[in-house]
């Protein structure tokens, strides 16, 4: 298993721009204050900054050009965008940022050491008394 880093935010590579860079940072942070950032982690950070900066231009083609080009074929782009989107979030899973891939950490709860048995509980019933109550048509 990774270590945990022990600096802050490692810095972005170098050919991350723009949104891309935006991402890095803000995964960067909501990593290491979830659960710790590890080295393991940053190229899943580097991979989902990648992913969201090809959502976002995917957006921008699509908002260009329109969903439908040429009136009856649908425009790339639109595939492209969902594939994107998709890669992002199996990249936030695996980073343990979305209620699917978050798994939290087990408390120990101390259990009760008076349960009764379930021949001592009083409102359990037997299907023959249970039949016995309710009418059959």
């Amino acid at each position: 298993m990774a270590k945990p880093s022990t600096t802050d935010i490692p810095p972005c590579p170098a050919h991350l721009k723009g949104i891309a860079r935006t991402q890095w940072n803000k995964l960067c942070r909501l990593v290491k204050e979830s659960h710790g950032l590890t080295d393991a982690d940053l190229l899943l950070i580097e991979l989902a900054a990648i992913a969201y900066e090809h959502y976002r231009h995917a957006q921008t083609k699509i908002k260009q050009l329109g969903i439908v080009v040429d009136d009856e074929v649908a425009n790339p782009w639109c595939a492209e965008l969902h594939k994107f989107y998709a890669d992002y979030l199996r990249c936030l899973a695996d980073l343990k940022l979305t209620r699917r891939g978050h798994t939290p950490k087990p408390q120990a709860v101390p259990l009760p050491t008076n349960i009764p048995t379930v021949a001592e509980q009083s409102h359990v019933i037997s299907l023959e008394q249970y039949r016995g109550r309710v009418q059959v048509s």
